[in-house]
């Protein structure tokens, strides 16, 4: 995964399906065009405990503006370590 396509994954991320939770990933590689080429998956299964953290993650910012990415600037900003180098 690519550091731009980390930062870009939407505010809305997981998708939960019983009791299985993904994370939809925004690629910009295109997809593979040869058969013996890999493609590109933009959702992946991920575990409860992840699932939790995401869902802590966005409690925890939830008081500052939202965004359409699940990673909030403001809260960057705000975090202990970025604020004390200021």
């Amino acid at each position: 995964m690519r550091v731009s396509e980390f930062c870009s994954i939407d505010y809305d991320c997981i998708i939960a399906d019983s009791s299985k939770f993904f994370l939809k990933i925004p690629r910009k590689k295109v997809p593979a065009k040869k058969k013996n080429e890999v493609g590109i998956v933009d959702i992946l299964e991920i575990n409860e405990d992840l699932t939790q953290l995401i869902l802590q993650y966005k409690e925890i910012t939830k008081e500052f503006k939202r965004t359409p990415y699940l990673l909030s600037y403001d809260a960057y900003c705000e975090s202990p370590s970025v604020a004390a180098e200021s």
